[in-house]
């Protein structure tokens, strides 16, 4: 038997794919064991996404992937959530703007006054 080689989480478009975190693991899934199409069809895994050997099953699975999402209201909320979190900036304070509390002398160690 031949080695998984086909993401099918890539080749069906699954949108959860394609908002993937920079973790690189499904965000909708902790385990791609747990994800809905592995109760349908066979898979191989790499620990973040799902793998297969025959490319003819891509079709079927994709449509029963859009038809659960299409019918899953958490999964709709959590694709919502993800397209629209934009990265939070951080936001660093001026080093012009801190002011001294005290002066020189009171930020050395004692003893050396």
């Amino acid at each position: 038997m031949s080695q998984p080689t086909i993401n099918a989480c890539s080749q069906i478009n699954c949108p959860f794919f394609e908002n993937k975190p920079s973790s690189g693991g499904c965000p909708r899934y902790s385990a791609p064991g747990q994800c809905h199409l592995t109760t349908l069809f066979e898979f191989e895994t790499d620990g973040n996404w799902l793998f297969l050997v025959e490319e003819s099953e891509l079709n079927s699975i994709k449509k029963v992937n859009d038809r659960f999402l299409n019918k899953d209201k958490a999964s709709r909320k959590q694709l919502q959530q993800l397209r629209t979190k934009k990265p939070r900036k951080l936001e660093l304070p001026n080093p012009q703007s801190v002011s001294p509390t005290g002066t020189d002398a009171q930020l050395q160690p004692e003893g050396l006054l």
